[in-house]
């Protein structure tokens, strides 16, 4: 009730008529937003698992369930940072005679037109994040 006469107030101290109606369709969209999402905040239930996957039980989560994992970032050494490196950098890919494709996909062309894939799609864009 307090909410209410607080509102009407705010309401009843706007002098320009456009503006308190702007004002009030505002505050009605708000509050339908709100109440809007309280339902589905309801409907929902977040699970966090940071066990490691062999632990994780792999059925999935029920309906109405979402489950989101969260997962240390990778930690590489000096010679694993190297090696990777080495696999996505320009010079290697020119001696090799390969080249990267849309997607990451990284090809050896070959004679006549015809390719032969060295590393899958998504290769270098993954070995990339990895290294960032």
């Amino acid at each position: 009730l307090a909410k209410i006469n607080s509102l009407d107030e705010l309401s009843r101290s706007i002098e320009d008529p456009a503006t308190r109606i702007v004002v009030e369709r505002v505050l009605r969209e708000r509050d339908m937003l709100r109440a809007e999402v309280n339902i589905l905040k309801s409907q929902t239930k977040l699970t966090i698992d940071r066990r490691p996957n062999a632990a994780r039980d792999n059925a999935g989560a029920p309906d109405g369930e979402m489950t989101l994992e969260i997962r240390p970032s990778p930690r590489l050494n000096q010679l694993e940072r190297e090696a990777l490196e080495h696999a996505v950098s320009p010079e290697h890919w020119k001696n090799e005679g390969w080249v990267e494709e849309k997607l990451g996909r990284v090809v050896k062309l070959l004679d006549g037109g015809r390719s032969r894939t060295i590393f899958k799609p998504g290769f270098t864009t993954a070995v990339r994040k990895l290294l960032a």
